[in-house]
């Protein structure tokens, strides 16, 4: 079995998805949701620079449009893990104060992974709306239906992170580092 779930077959990724086990969830569908756009946007960039060859915006966007892709394979990974870390946490042994004080601080550093992985899920999404929506009106024609859903998957992927960044920020203790990341989130939920 693979190890990245990109690796893995669709049919396998949809059982891991629908099984009982919390791992891979939403946070991990969310930035599938963003490398589905990202790839969709790649596609259409490519079909509509065979049409207008000279178009340096749809040149330079698909240049950087591999590492996004990258990025959100990632953090499909990444998300699932930072999940799992904070259960490892939890599990941690709590009989002493010691024991207390360090499952504890691991509990806070896991939660604030947990959040800060969809956050960065989030962000991605974000920027493959606003490709989407600075290029709209030079994508080729014949493309505008996967440019739109290509959008709507940028929209599912900002949506689906930062609803898991909302349902982790109240455990986060640190005022600073929760109140950093309430702010981002309100940020990026303009963009929806």
């Amino acid at each position: 079995m693979n190890d990245r779930f990109v690796d893995h077959t669709i049919s396998d990724f949809c059982s891991k998805l629908a099984s009982i086990d919390p791992t891979p969830g939403g946070g991990t569908a969310a930035a599938l949701a963003g490398l589905l756009s990202a790839s969709l946007i790649e596609m259409v960039l490519r079909l509509s620079l065979k049409k207008t060859p000279d178009s340096e915006a749809l040149a330079e966007t698909l240049a950087g449009l591999p590492a996004i892709r990258d990025s959100l394979a990632a953090l499909m990974d990444d998300d699932s893990a930072a999940y799992d870390s904070v259960m490892a946490a939890f599990k941690l042994p709590k009989a002493t104060d010691a024991e207390k004080h360090a499952r504890s601080s691991e509990i806070q550093a896991a939660t604030i992974r947990a959040t800060q992985v969809p956050m960065r899920t989030a962000r991605a999404c974000a920027e493959l709306l606003d490709r989407c929506d600075a290029l709209s009106t030079e994508i080729f024609d014949a493309a505008r239906s996967d440019w739109s859903v290509a959008r709507e998957f940028a929209r599912t992927g900002l949506s689906g992170g930062l609803a898991n960044v909302d349902i982790n920020l109240p455990s986060i203790k640190d005022p600073d580092i929760a109140a950093g990341l309430r702010t981002e989130a309100a940020e990026l939920r303009k963009r929806l």
